[in-house]
């Protein structure tokens, strides 16, 4: 059974990833609260992948990281950050330290389970592929010592190896390929000449170097072994993955005679690697480019524009107008729906040298190859205004599609690829202030987006760590007795250069990119802590708390499993948490009625 170690200094948080991992994993859980208590555990003990908290106050994750990548034992352990922050550089700090994921809060449990999953998978594969290199390495020094004892028994010990053997003799020029060399080409040992060419000439042109360096680098004593991956073609025209280890045997001048080796496939290992360097790069729901590889594009054609001036392009921000009223009226289901059908015709739109990408909830960006002005580039943006007058049929209803497009194009005044994309975001704003629903190309006299709201976007994300989003009570009484009966939960930001900013500038930004989430988690935890406390202090359970609850809070899964958690955890009766609905009808409202609080 697989261990995963669990460290996080809140403990709600464990007791919530531990309930989804033991829904779809049979593994053995470690947790621990304390970062420095992890450490000292790691020192002895073995785990097959570990998911560490970022912000702790003992030791940060990414200290925690460093500290267990020093340890023997765990130099190649899948570890997963998990954090809130979306400051790029702790993203590259996580890595440099050793970190294989990165899961940003909040996330699907979908996405949890299947990262976790893949790197699982990966771990059990690669021990495995470790504990099969080392029995292959002592089976070719044992083949190596015995050759001068016993050629027969040499020959016997080659043919039943499970892995397939070379023994290449450099004075004569012909090579043995054992039964299972042959068969991991689809070739019977019969069929297979003695001869170095029917190697190499099988071996994919784009890794011929590979192996013919490995094996002359070798044979001068550049290297002390042969130990190389490339590809092979099968006799059924597909190419094999496949790692080759050898060493040469040397006569007494030091010269190389033969090399004795064995090829191993290792096309199950690669398709799993090839996986998870594809889900890093690509948009899960979509399959679409995500923003690293839609940035790492923009940014070659770029260079190429650098390289010469004819080869331009323009980049589109194209955004789904009131997309979060579908999430709230249909469901977040139809909500992907909507945009994998999205996503079908802004491809049908383009050309295959173009790049569509996701690059957030509802917003989508195009590279545009080869467009250099305004009509050429209104061709295409006709195509997607053409597409989007035919509703989406999603759950027997037709959703009409609204877009606005924000665009712009590449110029000599451009020192970065992101000031294309920058341009294009203050273009697609503009189209936004004009009521949607329109195209815009950026003009030099737009300037940027308001200083503010650029502000407010930019700083949100930090605001919760920096401790600048404070929650005020207000009190509920009865007019007739005076008693206070209970609080309503409010929120106020207190930004350090803007001063207190209230709910309605903000909250809409927080619902544009998920923040929302992490901000309802907050008011929920604090509010119904302090709860607790008032409850204890008065000595009266049954006072309630009134929280503001958003569709994005209600539709994030495991939502009402942690509310729940909570209310267990600090002995609050469900029915004092009054979850006030505001943005949902009452349609919506019945089917998360009390009864889902138990």
């Amino acid at each position: 059974m697989q261990k995963i170690l669990l460290v996080d200094d809140q403990q709600i948080n464990i007791d919530c990833i531990s309930l989804q991992l033991s829904k779809f994993f049979e593994c053995e859980l470690q947790t621990f609260t304390s970062p420095t208590q992890a450490l000292e555990w790691s020192e002895h003990n073995e785990f097959d992948l570990a998911l560490i908290d970022y912000r702790m106050p003992e030791l940060s994750g990414i200290e925690l990281v460093r500290a267990i990548r020093r340890q023997k034992l765990h130099q190649s352990v899948p570890i997963v950050m998990v954090t809130s922050e979306s400051d790029k550089s702790i993203v590259s700090d996580a890595f440099d330290a050793g970190v294989s994921d990165y899961l940003m809060r909040p996330y699907e449990r979908s996405e949890l389970i299947a990262r976790l999953q893949n790197l699982l998978t990966l771990r059990k594969t690669t021990l495995k592929l470790q504990t099969e290199k080392q029995d292959l390495n002592e089976l070719v020094k044992k083949a190596t010592a015995d050759l001068q004892e016993s050629e027969q028994r040499f020959r016997l010990a080659l043919e039943g190896a499970r892995d397939g053997i070379w023994d290449w003799d450099l004075r004569t020029g012909e090579i043995f390929y054992s039964s299972n060399w042959c068969k991991m080409l689809g070739y019977e040992k019969e069929e297979v000449p003695t001869l170095p060419a029917f190697w190499m000439a099988r071996v994919h042109p784009d890794d011929s170097y590979v192996l013919t360096s490995a094996i002359d680098n070798h044979v001068m004593g550049k290297n002390d072994v042969i130990d190389c991956e490339y590809r092979i073609k099968h006799r059924k025209k597909y190419d094999v993955w496949v790692h080759t280890k050898g060493k040469a045997v040397r006569d007494s001048h030091g010269t190389a005679i033969r090399i004795v080796g064995a090829q191993s496939d290792i096309s199950d290992l690669k398709e799993i690697q090839n996986k998870l360097t594809h889900n890093a790069l690509h948009d899960t729901l979509t399959g679409l480019p995500n923003r690293s590889l839609f940035n790492e594009r923009l940014n070659q054609a770029f260079l190429r524009f650098k390289r010469n001036k004819d080869d331009k392009f323009a980049v589109l921000f194209v955004d789904l107008d009131h997309f979060k009223d579908i999430n709230d009226t249909y469901g977040h289901g139809a909500g992907d729906k909507t945009l994998v059908e999205i996503t079908n015709f802004l491809k049908r739109c383009t050309r295959e040298v173009d790049t569509v990408a996701r690059i957030g909830g509802d917003e989508f960006v195009i590279l545009l190859e080869e467009t250099g002005t305004e009509a050429e580039a209104q061709v295409y943006i006709d195509r997607l205004y053409e597409e989007a007058t035919s509703p989406v049929s999603i759950v027997g209803s037709d959703i009409k599609i609204s877009l606005s497009i924000g665009s712009a194009f590449v110029h000599h005044s451009h020192t970065t690829h992101e000031s294309v994309l920058k341009e294009a975001d203050v273009a697609l704003y503009q189209a936004k202030e004009k009521g949607r629903g329109c195209s815009v190309f950026y003009r030099r006299d737009m300037g940027e987006i308001s200083p503010r709201r650029r502000e407010i976007k930019a700083s949100l994300g930090s605001a919760l760590v920096n401790k600048e989003i404070i929650i005020y009570y207000q009190p509920i009484v009865c007019l007739k007795t005076q008693e206070h009966l209970g609080y309503e939960a409010l929120l106020r930001w207190h930004h350090p250069t803007m001063g207190i900013i209230d709910p309605e500038d903000f909250i809409p930004v927080a619902e544009k990119d998920d923040t929302i989430v992490r901000l309802g988690t907050f008011v929920m935890e604090g509010a119904m802590a302090q709860l607790a406390e008032w409850q204890k202090k008065y000595k009266n359970p049954d006072l309630f708390m009134c929280i503001n609850v958003t569709s994005a809070q209600v539709f994030q899964e495991g939502y009402f499993d942690l509310l729940q958690m909570t209310c267990a955890k600090l002995n609050i009766q469900p029915d004092k948490i009054v979850l006030e609905f505001s943005e949902i009808g009452f349609s919506e409202i019945y089917k998360w009625n009390s009864s889902i609080l138990g």
